[in-house]
């Protein structure tokens, strides 16, 4: 009953029987059945995958297959881990890593930029990525380009079978904050062969946190690691020349990191920009933030796969364990 304060409803037992058998096929299609039906596939299709709401399919469901049990690809993207604990100065071309697992490229002569693990950070978050512009770059050459991204590991990309006619569409959501308002860019992309998808998200309000999403449809062309190389390259533009710009929206045989006409925040000093909650799953629907690995702990193990920061309290101290190669000398 819609008028009571609960909002309850009262229904027959003939309502209440329909529901009890209502079941789902194969397919994901919700078909009536009498009790005597064993709802077998309620839960499980028939090589393991599990049952999820998806608003983008004609059901508003589909089977989620093994390899989305862990359904984050970014490792970190909550910006909890950050074993190096000191604010990185970014002016180097080769990439300089920040945070775990989050890479910064620059320029050794134009812009530099900092990037620092920060407690700014929307509901539900503690941290964020902070991007501080120290020397501005007005003027950003062709062949330039300034950005902060994540590599994902091939191994953990293979369920988006990208590079195959069955490739899968992929959903990135994240949360942002910016001093410096306008339409900026994004970019995924490979690291075998140049195969690239740009994307645009809009800051409507400055050092407003604003979470944004982004829908990536399958590549189907293109060399797609699936081993512990590289996989899929994921990059936020903070001032890109044209040679690495692009139409958003589209893949193309291009290295595209932004988009065509975006705003570059390293033409302005003292600019900031945030990052957290970045989530990149397989789908075309965003779904809750979660961790990559579940917890805290399997996260920053999963970040300790790449990088181990040991410290050392005092000085001597024991670290690590060694062998004798001789009768003189050790490692």
């Amino acid at each position: 009953n819609s008028n009571t304060d609960m909002d309850f409803k009262w229904v027959t037992s003939d309502d209440a029987n329909a529901i009890q058998n209502a079941i789902v096929d194969a397919k994901g299609d919700l078909i009536a059945a009498s009790a005597a039906d064993t709802p077998a596939r309620l839960a499980v299709g028939n090589n393991g995958e599990s049952l999820v709401a998806d608003s983008s399919t004609t059901t508003g469901l589909r089977w989620q297959d093994s390899y989305e049990a862990g359904k984050n690809l970014i490792i970190n993207g909550a910006m909890l881990i950050d074993q190096r604990a000191s604010t990185t100065t970014v002016n180097a071309a080769s990439g300089t890593y920040t945070l775990d697992r989050w890479r910064a490229f620059g320029q050794a002569t134009d812009g530099v930029f900092t990037v620092v693990q920060d407690s700014d950070a929307p509901s539900l978050f503690t941290k964020s990525l902070k991007v501080t512009v120290t020397t501005a770059d007005a003027s950003i050459g062709s062949a330039q380009s300034y950005q902060v991204g994540q590599i994902i590991e091939g191994f953990n990309s293979i369920g988006l079978a990208w590079g195959t006619s069955a490739a899968k569409s992929a959903t990135l959501s994240f949360w942002v904050k910016s001093s410096v308002t306008g339409t900026f860019g994004g970019g995924v992309r490979n690291t075998v062969t140049v195969v690239s998808y740009p994307f645009s998200y809009t800051i409507n309000a400055a050092n407003t946190w604003e979470k944004k999403t982004v829908i990536i449809s399958g590549a189907t062309t293109g060399t797609w690691a699936k081993d512990n190389s590289s996989g899929i390259r994921l990059d936020f533009s903070l001032g890109s020349g044209t040679d690495f710009l692009g139409t958003a929206g589209a893949w193309n045989a291009n290295s595209n990191v932004g988009v065509t006409g975006q705003t570059n925040l390293i033409s302005t000093l003292n600019a900031t920009w945030f990052l957290t909650g970045v989530q990149f799953e397989i789908g075309s629907v965003a779904t809750a933030f979660s961790l990559a690995a579940g917890n805290i702990a399997g996260e920053l193990a999963a970040c300790q796969r790449y990088y181990y920061r040991q410290s050392i309290a005092t000085t001597p101290s024991r670290f690590a364990l060694g062998y004798a190669n001789g009768t003189t000398a050790g490692v």
